[in-house]
């Protein structure tokens, strides 16, 4: 199995959370003796995989149909060698594209199709990329949820999903031990990720202005909705207890050295919400909407604290209860304990076991 051949298919590429994974896996399989080669269906030019990991763009321009991709790839594997296993990821269409472009090469038998999903089916139906009967044609889909791989199981039968370990970013880490409880003075909410409509960041506002307490709020990272949401911050009269630090490249040290005690979410829908976790690694308890990881993830009153998704009352109640000492802060070592399964090298093992298993 060391000398596995192992083709990771995506579709196009930002500079986001599925590149950065990729990369990191990448590099862990050819670490334990597999060939990879990453395969890009668009690639617009813009680097984002480390330069050691073999690369193969496959077109400059966008296709009008995706349906184009199987004849890309069957073109590939025609002309540089079959490989044991494909990754497809994050869309579930391209585990069909793999199944089709081995079929009509005759060597569907020879490889296994792994779908590895980075968010939950309905979103990216939703997108017109694949659903459940596009997973059909993987022999195994790796998801980001229990819940998830319930789902999928109950649609495809018992076995076709598992729940693999997302890796936390060390580096976004570095810093932090350094600065634990530092300027931890009074109550202060954490906020890391884009500022965008469907990330309810306008929840948050609304909450520490109704509190009996003055929490203070300090947002990490930027978007589209800022000025709305400073519009709101003004209109409710706590413009004075907001930080706005623009993205930092090590987010959970300098959010604690602004005085961060809990991460606050409150999004809509989340594919998987890596935040949490890494909010946890850092020590740092998750007040969170019920999305991605954070039902499997928090445990209220040990790590942190769940609340409806909208309720703005119920996030005010559990601010209000925390500062009157009727709900516990969680410590930073049950924090840091709860995610030890997403630290990058016991994630990266449990996949390659996945991976390997035959």
């Amino acid at each position: 199995m060391s000398e596995m051949k192992v083709d990771i298919l995506i579709p196009y590429s930002g500079q986001g959370g599925v590149e950065m994974v990729v990369n990191q896996t990448a590099l862990f399989l050819i670490s334990k003796g597999c060939k990879v080669r990453v395969i890009q269906m668009v690639w617009d030019g813009t680097p984002w995989l480390n330069a050691s990991i073999d690369f193969y763009p496959l077109r400059r321009e966008r296709v009008q149909d995706i349906e184009q991709f199987t004849d890309l790839y069957g073109v590939f594997l025609e002309s540089n060698g079959m490989p044991d296993a494909v990754l497809a990821t994050p869309w579930p269409f391209l585990a069909y594209v793999a199944r089709r472009a081995l079929k009509v090469l005759g060597r569907e038998a020879d490889c296994r199709i792994i779908s590895w999903l980075h968010a939950p089916v309905e979103i990216y139906e939703k997108y017109g990329v694949g659903g459940m009967e596009r997973l059909a044609f993987a022999d195994k889909v790796f998801c980001l949820t229990k819940a998830e791989e319930q789902r999928i199981n109950n649609m495809l039968g018992v076995g076709k999903a598992t729940m693999i370990y997302n890796p936390i970013d060390s580096e976004k880490l570095s810093g932090v031990s350094e600065v634990h409880n530092e300027n931890r003075t009074g109550h202060t909410l954490l906020y890391v990720g884009r500022l965008s409509e469907e990330k309810g960041v306008d929840i948050l506002l609304r909450a520490i202005a109704c509190t009996k307490f003055p929490w203070e709020l300090v947002l990490i990272g930027d978007g589209k909705d800022r000025s709305r949401l400073e519009e709101i911050g003004d209109m409710l009269e706590v413009s004075h207890r907001v930080k706005w630090l623009g993205w930092q490249e090590k987010p959970w040290a300098y959010g604690i050295r602004n005085g961060a005690e809990f991460l606050a979410l409150a999004s809509e829908y989340e594919g998987f919400a890596l935040v949490i976790a890494e909010a946890l690694a850092a020590g740092i308890p998750v007040i969170s909407t019920p999305v991605g990881i954070a039902p499997e993830l928090i445990r209220p009153g040990e790590n942190g604290y769940l609340y409806e998704t909208g309720q703005v009352s119920q996030l005010v109640e559990i601010l209000d209860y925390i500062a009157d000492n009727k709900l516990p802060v969680p410590d930073r070592e049950t924090c840091v304990g709860s995610v030890k399964s997403f630290e990058q090298q016991s994630a990266m093992e449990d996949f390659w076991n996945k991976i390997s298993e035959e």
